[in-house]
């Protein structure tokens, strides 16, 4: 639906599953991510819940007497 030249390289989806119900997050996670991915390489995903079918590349924000950190958590 979008010719390859014209793809985004990346894409950033900031708390897509927000006020969505357990089964309309699974289903963003099992339908829609893996098909989103075949368009655009690189998907970053930003959310506050810990859901490992996201990806197995995972970062974690670290907050340190007010600093913040962004951290490659370990799966």
């Amino acid at each position: 639906f979008v010719p390859e030249a014209r793809r985004p390289y990346f894409i950033v989806l900031d708390e897509p599953e927000s006020n969505c119900s357990d089964a309309v997050r699974d289903h963003l996670i099992e339908n829609f991510l893996p098909i989103l991915k075949k368009v655009v390489p690189n998907v970053y995903w930003i959310s506050p819940l810990d859901v490992e079918s996201f990806s197995d590349r995972q970062w974690v924000v670290e907050k340190t007497k007010g600093v913040s950190k962004l951290v490659r958590k370990e799966m």
